[in-house]
């Protein structure tokens, strides 16, 4: 039984990989609306998020990935391990966490990222990020050290994911540094 189990694994597989080799090259013809590269989107993106030190590598073949033991990439966020909870309101995360100093992220925040991660951490918090387009109503500046991250006049703000990318990296940075 088991030779007959690891050919429907391995038929599976095959059936699998040719199918997404199929959608790829179905979609690998398509042109986007605007004639830009997967790259030249990639690098708008980092540019509009005002990160001017990230490279975009090319990576050449076909369905490759690119694997450098030293370096996560987008593909390898599951490498990173970040404790995630949501509560239904603000009051009960507190009630939880009483001891947590939290960080609120807000557009017009106090203190800059900069200029906090040049201080010392305190052992235990929380970041706080609002929705996508309105974020933290403004009494969130009261829970903590309301934080800013800084950007150039080219750029309105951050998209939340780019801005909780940010602010966590950062954390976690300086907290390992600890």
């Amino acid at each position: 039984w088991t030779y007959i189990l690891v050919i429907i694994g391995a038929v599976l597989s095959m059936i699998a990989s040719a199918k997404v080799k199929s959608t790829f090259n179905k979609y690998a013809k398509v042109m986007n609306s605007r004639g830009l590269t997967g790259a030249d989107v990639a690098s708008t993106i980092l540019r509009n998020g005002g990160m001017y030190d990230v490279r975009v590598e090319h990576i050449s073949g076909s369905l490759t990935d690119h694997f450098d033991p030293k370096t996560i990439r987008a593909s390898m966020g599951a490498a990173a391990s970040v404790e995630i909870e949501v509560f239904d309101t603000m009051e009960d995360y507190l009630a939880r966490s009483p001891e947590n100093n939290c960080y609120p992220f807000m557009l017009d925040g106090s203190a800059s990222l900069p200029e906090l991660m040049a201080e010392p951490l305190p052992p235990v918090w929380s970041l706080v990020f609002g929705n996508e387009g309105a974020g933290l109503p403004p009494e969130f500046a009261a829970l903590g050290r309301a934080v800013r991250i800084p950007s150039n006049d080219r750029v309105d703000s951050l998209n939340l994911s780019v801005a909780a990318a940010i602010g966590i990296y950062e954390f976690t940075r300086k907290a390992a540094e600890a």
